[in-house]
């Protein structure tokens, strides 16, 4: 559980506004942890879409507090009335009391930040994406555009702007005029990838895996599974490597019936506790869904996360996730996942001095990917915007 601590926060009252359920969102756990063991004591106004979860919870310290619209997901354009009535709900609820910061996560949820009374509290916007940009790839360019007049209407109001990475940061300062957006990288947590003695060999006995095989690791988002296909074309070719699957998405039952097809596949649906599936892979394979250009531009978390488990990466040489491994030689890239080039990359890992040459360029970086500088940044960031 994180605790209250005694540090430059203490006394601050913080509402988080989040459009998920909280069951809890890992980036704004992470935050509401660091705000707390600063001495911050911190809310979280969150839509439960199942109705399923309570209606209010005390989670690591954290009050949560949830509206139950109920609805399903992916409803494009037509979630709109139900956003709606989150929105005027929640602004409902933090206008009821009285908090020194109020704290947007994505447009969505500075949405109802905006619809409050904030009572003197300073508005702190974290875009977690580049907002319409996603609206875009899910609800076409006329809402993106109808997004973009929204955020530029918005983002304004906020007297601090927090995003994750150089690329947002700058289409930020550019097509928003934001002066001096404030970089907290969604890097990673050590404690959470923690993993027992044995793991290795636990895990892999329980997937039915020979201790002695080759392992990839695909932990991510299962929205558009197609872009691994020629990961599964190598595999015929490789008949001691296996690939272990886990994530959620909407295409994750697609997943699951290839790996019911595929003897060396073995698909573990949304697992929680990473730390020994990182300890029992070789490698992770991580592509970016095709066309995302807000993926593209994004700090790439499961980047981070190899690098702290300190597995080497295979990745396409797109995007911000491209260049972090490029700079930091984390692992081959590929210039396209076409499986003659996914062969050569696990080629080249398997070759002991090229594997332990990546070992230990991720040594050397380790630091730089893990929670407390992230944190740090964002705990100055408060202190600074609240004398």
């Amino acid at each position: 559980m994180s605790r209250v601590g005694a540090g430059p926060l203490q006394g601050r009252r913080v509402a988080m506004v989040v459009t998920n359920a909280y069951n809890p969102d890992p980036r704004v756990a992470k935050e509401a942890a660091a705000l707390r063991a600063a001495g911050a004591s911190v809310t979280v106004f969150a839509w439960d879409r199942s109705g399923a979860r309570p209606r209010s919870e005390t989670v690591d310290g954290v009050s949560v507090r949830r509206f139950a619209i109920v609805c399903q997901e992916g409803l494009g354009l037509r979630q709109i009335p139900n956003f709606f009535r989150f929105w005027f709900a929640a602004a409902r609820a933090v206008s009821r009391e009285h908090f020194d910061v109020l704290h947007a996560h994505d447009l969505d949820g500075l949405i109802p930040i905006a619809l409050s009374r904030r009572h003197q509290a300073k508005i702190l916007y974290d875009a977690h994406e580049l907002f319409p940009l996603m609206v875009g790839e899910r609800a076409g360019r006329l809402a993106e555009r109808a997004a973009w007049l929204l955020e530029r209407a918005l983002i304004h109001r906020a007297d601090l702007v927090v995003t994750d990475g150089h690329p947002r940061a700058l289409a930020y300062r550019v097509a928003l005029g934001v002066r001096e957006p404030v970089l907290v990288e969604n890097t990673v947590d050590e404690r959470t990838l923690a993993a027992t003695a044995g793991s290795r060999a636990k895990v892999r006995a329980e997937l039915g895996i020979p201790d002695g095989a080759w392992v990839l690791g695909i932990f991510t988002g299962l929205n558009s599974i197609g872009r691994f296909d020629g990961l599964w074309e190598t595999l015929d070719r490789l008949p001691d490597t296996w690939v272990v699957v886990a994530g959620r998405g909407r295409e994750a039952a697609r997943m699951e019936d290839l790996a019911r097809t595929h003897e060396r596949v073995r698909f573990l649906g949304y697992v929680t506790e990473l730390g020994p599936l990182y300890a029992a892979v070789d490698a992770i394979f991580y592509l970016l869904v095709p066309d995302s250009r807000n993926s593209l531009l994004g700090f790439p978390n499961n980047v981070a996360t190899a690098a702290v488990a300190g597995v080497p990466i295979i990745t396409t040489d797109d995007g911000y996730a491209g260049l972090l491994v490029r700079r930091h030689h984390l692992g081959p890239l590929l210039t396209a996942p076409r499986a003659a080039e996914i062969a050569s990359a696990i080629a080249e890992l398997r070759d002991p001095a090229r594997y332990a040459y990546y070992r230990r360029r991720i040594g050397e970086v380790r630091d730089r990917f893990t929670w407390t500088e992230s944190s740090r940044r964002l705990l100055e960031a408060y202190a600074r915007h609240l004398r």
